[in-house]
């Protein structure tokens, strides 16, 4: 049942007295988890076994900044969008099992998730190597950021690249990837297509020669060349209820 809250204004004319304006605020819900980290990783491992592993993975998880979703209250908690996994669910999520032996892995994380974020690839066979600086701005060019309590405001997001093993060799004579990218922020939580092209094109070919196998986990729409695995992955019907 939505809210009304009534906000004071000021009439055209300044001498006039205050009015009262009554704007109806839309209810928003948290989606809730679920299912087990157990049945996630049951649902990832099922996918391999019918998909094949990948050469190169992509990820951007589910963070729940490790709060209880009953007190994400701000409008750009990510539980208003999808459901979290909790820290202890991220750290259990064995999505090193769809990598294969000499693999790579691009994970978006936010500023304060850098730690746990980490210690996921670590968890799953992957060394940190370096990352790139997505630079948000607004379609005007100005720099997006989004109210928070703490003293730098968000205005950017990392993509942590790490390697298994040898990894996905480098394509010789291909110009390398920029540290910091500007591009325009959207919809929340969504990544710009431009991240994964440049992936693309710098690693076109794994270790044997072969196409680099691409797959992106937790995710919401289809990319040209990639396979995707998620509860919101379009024309997937593998994945019922993990997070994403």
């Amino acid at each position: 049942m939505s809210t009304i809250r009534a906000h004071q204004r000021r009439a055209r004319n300044p001498k006039s007295d205050r009015q009262v304006v009554r704007t109806p605020q839309r209810t928003r819900r948290h989606h809730e988890q679920t299912c087990s980290i157990e049945e996630t990783n049951a649902s990832l491992h099922l996918y391999v076994r019918r998909q094949g592993k990948a050469d190169f993975l992509y990820l951007d998880p589910p963070w729940s900044y490790g709060r209880q979703t009953k007190n994400m209250n701000h409008n750009a908690s990510p539980s208003f969008h999808y459901p979290v996994m909790s820290n202890t669910d991220l750290l259990a999520f064995d999505f090193g099992q769809a990598a294969s032996r000499h693999a790579m892995c691009a994970m978006w994380a936010p500023m304060s998730q850098v730690p746990l974020a980490i210690q996921m690839m670590h968890n799953n066979g992957f060394r940190y190597v370096t990352a790139i600086v997505w630079s948000k701005t607004l379609a005007s060019g100005k720099a997006a950021h989004c109210a928070a309590p703490g003293a730098v405001l968000p205005e950017h997001e990392l993509l942590l690249i790490g390697r298994r093993q040898a990894g996905v060799p480098i394509a010789k004579g291909r110009k390398r990837i920029h540290g910091v990218i500007r591009a325009v922020r959207t919809a929340h939580s969504a990544k710009p297509q431009l991240f994964r092209t440049e992936l693309e094109r710098l690693f076109p070919d794994n270790r044997e020669g072969e196409p680099t196998r691409f797959l992106e986990l937790f995710a919401r729409k289809r990319a040209r060349g990639w396979r995707t695995w998620g509860n919101q992955a379009p024309g997937r019907k593998l994945v019922v209820g993990i997070a994403a």
